[in-house]
Order: structure tokens, then sequence, then C-alpha cells
């Protein structure tokens, strides 16, 4: 069932049936879930999700679970001020058992769609809430597993959805939430997070360097607009800048600049000639 809840109804209802709470966090956030949770609280017991799979030097920066207790309270009422920051979402369960919740959803962190593979960013509140909604009440357990209620910003309300049937549901298993159109602003946040996989896959090191000068989301932004701007528009385009804009001794290379009259292939083949021998020379 789903209800439009405050944070506080939700909380209370939780607390009559005695279950346990855990935050979904989306460490790509800004500011960082992570960072916030544990400024403001004993955080004693979390989990990457990643961690333990063959993306384990992604773990830092994929979901995490951080259980939430009466001692942490006070952190997750921080975050709940600020649901419009994507920080991720919250669900419960009768007996919390962290172990089961990250074997759940490991089972549903990759999508394959084409020979293409990308994360699925649960972790996202703008992505489950649009699945949850749009899923039928027995499709609900496939998606929320052992969690027995879950409850996110839905993008302009907190939106609260019930499992109607608890439990584990391994593979396999149906994935009707992958069936659910993407809104209009959702396609394009696919379209962004399939270049953010590739970027976390092929180029963790430098990704983990530039998250210590700024965000993902703005620089990403940034080098899309570029390319547009360019007529950059086939994947060899978009991943060659995307590589090259994360090395900082290439970043700002006079190279890049489209000249006069100069045609957007043009200017795609004469920056490979120009940029290439620079990268060999640092390596």
């Amino acid at each position: 069932m789903n209800n439009y809840y405050s944070p506080s109804q939700w909380l209370t209802e939780q607390r009559t049936h005695k279950r346990q709470l855990v935050v979904i966090a989306n460490p790509m956030a800004e500011p960082n879930p992570i960072s916030t949770l544990f400024a403001n609280a004993p955080i004693r017991d979390y989990v990457k999700i990643y961690q333990g799979t063959p993306f384990d030097n992604l773990a830092p920066l994929g979901p995490w679970l951080v259980r939430i207790d009466t001692s942490s309270m006070a952190a997750l009422s921080v975050l709940m001020l600020s649901p419009e920051l994507h920080w991720g979402w919250v669900a419960s369960a009768e007996h919390l058992d962290m172990n089961e919740i990250v074997a759940h959803w490991q089972a549903r962190m990759l999508i394959q769609d084409d020979g293409q593979r990308a994360f699925y960013r649960f972790q996202d509140n703008r992505v489950i809430s649009r699945h949850l909604q749009a899923l039928d009440k027995a499709q609900i357990p496939l998606l929320l597993g052992p969690l027995c209620s879950a409850l996110c910003w839905d993008g302009e309300q907190w939106l609260s959805v019930d499992n109607p049937l608890p439990g584990n549901y391994p593979e396999p298993f149906d994935t009707p939430w992958l069936r659910v159109p993407p809104s209009a602003d959702q396609s394009v946040a696919a379209k962004k997070a399939l270049l953010e996989t590739w970027l976390l896959e092929n180029h963790p090191q430098a990704i983990q360097q530039l998250l210590i000068r700024e965000t993902l989301a703005p620089w990403l932004q940034a080098q899309l607009n570029k390319a547009q701007n360019w007529g950059w528009s086939s994947q060899e385009q978009i991943h060659f800048l995307l590589e090259h804009q994360l090395d900082s001794d290439l970043a700002n290379l006079p190279a890049w600049s489209p000249r006069t009259n100069e045609t957007s292939d043009a200017h795609f083949m004469r920056v490979q000639r120009d940029i290439l021998p620079v990268r060999s020379s640092h390596r």
C-alpha cells in the first residue's frame, strides 16, 4: 500500500510495529550523507553494498546500508530535513539482518541491457520512488525483499510503501521495475547514470581523485555541455572527452578549443591527434 506520510508519522508507525530502521544511502549525493550521518551521531553498523563483489574498488562510491537505532536517530532527523538533496531513503525490517539485505541488493545491483551493463541506482530516491509507485502489490516483495516498509522522497512529497510479504526472493526472479518507463527527467538521468557507471568501472582512481576536488554530477554535466556545444554526440566522442578531461594535465590544453569553420568531426579527429601524444608522454 502506498501512502503520503510525514516522516514523523512513518517513524511512529514503525515504532508501533517494533521494527528496526536502515538508511539506504547514496554517497554520490552532495553533501555526502555518510559524512552527515557520522557527524551527527555514533554510527556503529554499516555496510557498503559493492564490497565483496567484483566492484569492490567502487564500494565507497556505491550504496551504503546504515543501521539506525535510538542513538543515531538524531542523524537521520538531520537527513530528513533536506530530502531534496537526494541522499537516499529509509526502510524498516522486523529483524534487521544486514547480511540478508546486502545479499538482496547485490543480486539486483546490475542491469544488463542490449550488451550494456549499468548499476541499478536503487540508492537514488528518485529511482526507487518511481519504481515502487509503478509496481503492483504482488511485485513489491520482489524489489523490497526483507524490508517491511520504505519511506522515500518522490520529488514533491514523502512516499511510504509497505511490503505485503517481506522475505527472501533469490535468483532467478522477475524484474518488473526495469520495465517501468522513465520520466523525461529520468531518461536524461539514466543516460548520465550509464556514463557514471562507465567512469566508475574504467577510471575508478581518477574518479576518486576528482571527488577530492569536486562532486561528480556537476563535473559530468559540464563535460556534456561541452560535448553538446561541439556537436560531439557519439559514444566514442563522449568517452574520449570524459576520459581525458579527468586528467588534470590534459583538461585545459588549448587543443580542445574548436577552430573557425572546423566541423565537429574534424574537430574531434584533430583533438585526438593533438591530445593522444601528450597523454602518451605523461605515462
